[in-house]
């Protein structure tokens, strides 16, 4: 094990990887958060983002043509996408919007991402043009951080069980709960990677 980042500052810890090994982090090393990249050994440190806004939680689409993070540039959490050099900063839906923790499908078809639009943190899935969405957890359970199943029929995702964080699976459907922790144990911050098989 090494250090990526030696910054007296807060660095987000949920990096993201491309497809090429670079890596895309959170950091508010310049006073404010903004969405930074690096190689995968460390070097070549740069600010991709550079916003007086607050700006987290970056993920590559599946090709590393794009990244998706989330801001309040325009006064209230949304989703905004930029080249992999941080040019083309843009939004990507609409102003009523509002999310968290965005991830892609291996397809690039769909985006995942947690939001409260409903009242408490949920789990949506939408287009990755950022059409259709709709909310996948069932009403009144807490839930966020979620990773698509390598052909996205499912998700795995973090919630709040009685005082315990638990791992949890469903289809993209809505239907098909299932408790992966049940354990008296914090479990969180799954990632479902290629390698797995549903």
């Amino acid at each position: 094990m090494r250090y990526l980042t030696r910054t007296p500052d807060w660095e987000e810890d949920h990096p993201a990887w491309s497809p090429d090994g670079t890596i895309a982090f959170c950091s508010r090393r310049h006073g404010k958060a903004d969405i930074h990249a690096m190689d995968r050994d460390g070097s070549n440190q740069r600010t991709l983002s550079n916003h007086p806004s607050f700006e987290v939680e970056s993920a590559y689409d599946p090709d590393g043509l794009r990244i998706v993070f989330t801001t309040d540039r325009d006064s209230q959490r949304r989703f905004y996408v930029m080249n992999p050099d941080g040019t083309d900063q843009r939004p990507l839906e609409a102003t009523d919007a509002d999310g968290d923790d965005p991830a892609f499908s291996a397809d690039r078809q769909w985006i995942t991402f947690t939001s409260k639009r409903d009242g408490n943190e949920s789990i949506y899935v939408m287009r990755a043009g950022a059409t259709e969405p709709r909310r996948v957890t069932p009403a009144g359970l807490l839930a966020w951080q979620a990773s698509f199943s390598p052909d996205a029929s499912q998700l795995v995702f973090n919630t709040q069980v009685g005082e315990r964080r638990q791992l949890h699976r469903i289809d993209v459907g809505g239907s098909n709960l299932v408790n992966l922790s049940n354990c008296d144990a914090d479990e969180l911050a799954a990632h479902w990677g290629p390698e797995l098989r549903c």
